[in-house]
């Protein structure tokens, strides 16, 4: 198969609910092969209070705009032309009430225009991150359920006859800030949230024989908590599968201390400590919903399906 792109370098930067992502990439056109330069992520939290007021708060977005101007600036220093830098936004535009005056802000101090995409094509990508990579080639097929879950929304895309794309208005942030309201949570908050979820995704069926492969900050979190990583090391996470009882196990785990304490948990990301459980809750449910015993990691995600995109448009 051969791309529509020229050999050269891509960036593109994913402005989501509680982080910012930069990927960088070489593209081979003729291989289709896309080599990783650069691949980080910044916490700064733009939901931050959103569940409650609509509105994205001011010093949420200052944050998020430097973080932004920041990578942009990176990724012209690796040799992206500034023309093939694209900026993503996800589920905190399209729930806030002032997301047009948080564009402009960026615009003006970054020049960079934000394309805020759909929760279908946030599915989209998220199917084509996963298709797109050799180990979970295999998975393709009756039976396989990607998710994403964010900080905003979570995403779902399975095979039932046809590949069918969905996103829920529930993240890890968005549960968090509406259901607990104690730290750490109160059993009754995690299972109102739990009840929540039930009919957030009521309408999915379940899957016969279901591989479910999660991608996220949330998946690559709980994977790095497994193996205890020091420091964060795809490598050692991207593939890697988690049981129900494992997450069953961290759940326990994260609801038995304060966020403070979790902060010393080691793998995980101390900036999500506040907001661990809330996306361990839905990994739980939708590992229950499906009828599944496992869970694979893929830290890839819908940066990556950005450029899977660029290469092959013509794929989904």
């Amino acid at each position: 198969m051969k791309s529509k792109v020229a050999a050269n370098r891509w960036a593109t930067i994913d402005v989501g609910t509680n982080s910012v992502i930069l990927f960088v990439c070489e593209v081979d056109p003729e291989s289709g092969s896309c080599v990783t330069i650069h691949d980080d992520s910044e916490i700064s939290r733009l939901g931050e209070g959103i569940e409650q007021a609509r509105r994205i708060k001011k010093s949420a977005a200052n944050r998020t705009a430097a973080t932004i101007k920041s990578f942009s600036h990176k990724a012209q220093q690796l040799g992206v032309p500034t023309d093939q830098i694209r900026a993503i936004g996800t589920s905190v535009f399209r729930r806030s009430d002032n997301s047009d005056d948080v564009l402009n802000l960026v615009e003006k101090l970054c020049d960079i225009d934000i394309e805020v995409i759909s929760g279908r094509r946030e599915a989209e990508l998220s199917y084509l991150a996963v298709c797109g990579d050799d180990i979970f080639r295999s998975y393709l097929g009756e039976g396989l359920v990607v998710t994403d879950i964010g900080g905003g929304s979570t995403e779902l895309i399975y095979h039932s006859n046809g590949v069918q794309y969905n996103s829920r208005p529930i993240g890890a942030v968005y549960g968090t800030d509406r259901f607990f309201k104690n730290d750490p949570p109160q059993q009754t908050e995690i299972e109102a949230f739990s009840k929540h979820l039930e009919t957030v995704f009521a309408d999915y069926s379940p899957l016969e024989n279901a591989s479910l492969v999660g991608i996220g900050g949330t998946m690559v979190n709980l994977g790095s908590i497994k193996v205890a990583l020091q420091k964060l090391d795809q490598d050692q996470i991207h593939g890697q599968t988690l049981s129900l009882d494992e997450i069953e196990h961290q759940i326990r785990l994260f609801q038995s201390c304060t966020t403070n304490d979790r902060v010393g948990i080691p793998g995980l990301d101390p900036k999500r400590a506040d907001v661990i459980l809330g996306g361990a809750v839905i990994v739980r449910h939708l590992m229950q919903h499906f009828e599944t015993s496992q869970i694979s990691v893929s830290t890839k995600g819908i940066r990556n399906g950005l450029i899977v995109d660029q290469l092959f448009p013509d794929l989904l």
